[in-house]
């Protein structure tokens, strides 16, 4: 994998933690809408979907565990 790649790799790691933390947050909310809660679903897929094509790269850094534990 390239410099250029793994640069890449590492941002949308980032980017699926934050998504993964925001959903996480909507979900932790006592009275959420049916919006709220269509919107919390599609940030947590998004999370799931880049930790699925990351771990599918063999993509491997430290910090992918709390995009694991996000998801």
């Amino acid at each position: 994998m390239t410099e250029l790649e793994k640069q890449k790799c590492h941002k949308l790691m980032w980017e699926g933690i934050r998504n993964g933390r925001e959903a996480q947050d909507i979900f932790k909310r006592t009275n959420i809408s049916e919006v709220q809660m269509r919107f919390a679903d599609q940030k947590q897929g998004y999370a799931q979907g880049i930790n699925q094509a990351l771990a599918y790269i063999g993509y491997s850094h430290p910090d992918m565990k709390m995009l694991w534990d996000v998801v």
